[in-house]
């Protein structure tokens, strides 16, 4: 085994090494993504039926106010 080799072997390992960091970080960051939007939906979702339960009380005040 010359040191050239070695060397070579080396550099392999590192690529081996960088790609495999480069995968799981976007395998996080798509994760990270997908969370997020589940939660923007969770949170539109809230918000709506909020405004709901909201409209739904103002129309009961304003029926017994008559």
């Amino acid at each position: 085994v010359t040191i050239k080799a070695l060397k070579e072997k080396i550099r392999e390992y590192e690529q081996t090494l960088k790609n495999q960091a480069e995968t799981i970080a976007l395998e996080k960051e798509q994760k990270l993504q997908n969370d997020f939007a589940e939660k923007e939906r969770k949170l539109q979702e809230t918000q709506m039926s909020t405004t709901s339960k909201l409209e739904e009380a103002e129309h009961k005040v304003q029926t017994l106010q008559t």
